[in-house]
């Protein structure tokens, strides 16, 4: 069990009682070096997990909203528990060579 899991819980259940809907379907995936991930008309996307497998790394997560930059200044260790939510697709954008991993859990309704 991760640090934030308990604060992810509380946003779904609150998110889930202000729009007065259900899940159908959810899914946790690790998806390693993603460039571009769709995210459906019936989805609610959260990044709750980033990790880096290099040092020294600058990777900017944009959505139709928010962007969001992670490096070594803002993460421990490469690491950073950060929840993003999304309901538009994310692309992930970096000058420096990418290694590095996401959690994100979905909820389709």
């Amino acid at each position: 069990m991760k640090s934030n899991d308990a604060l992810l819980t509380k946003i779904i259940n609150t998110n889930e009682k202000n729009y007065h809907k259900a899940a159908k379907l959810i899914s946790d995936e690790r998806i390693i070096n993603p460039d571009t991930i769709k995210v459906g008309a019936n989805e609610v996307a959260y990044v709750h997990l980033f990790h880096s497998n290099v040092p020294d790394f600058d990777i900017e997560i944009q959505t139709a909203t928010e962007t969001l930059t992670l490096n070594r200044k803002n993460t421990i260790d490469g690491n950073s528990n950060t929840i993003l939510r999304t309901v538009s697709d994310m692309t992930f954008n970096s000058t420096k060579p990418k290694d590095f991993f996401i959690q994100l859990l979905r909820i389709q309704y």
